[in-house]
């Protein structure tokens, strides 16, 4: 993870892909996506610094143009 550009977090769990990304936080220069259930918190991480992805909205295109703006 320390060497890591980018990391992708969806552990099924909203309260588990938070505790994942804030731990994933080591290296300051890559981009951590987390995808959630419950976007009503999503605010809250994005300031963080957080890539926020809904899981009911999510496909992998989505992803790439992400990736790709970075």
């Amino acid at each position: 993870v320390e060497d890591s550009d980018i990391v992708i977090i969806d552990t099924r769990e909203d309260v588990e892909s938070l505790f994942v990304a804030q731990k994933c936080k080591v290296n300051l220069s890559s981009s951590i996506f987390v995808i959630l259930d419950d976007m009503s918190i999503s605010d809250i991480f994005e300031e963080l610094g957080f890539i926020i992805l809904d899981s009911h909205n999510l496909d992998l295109d989505k992803i790439i143009n992400y990736i790709e703006k970075l």
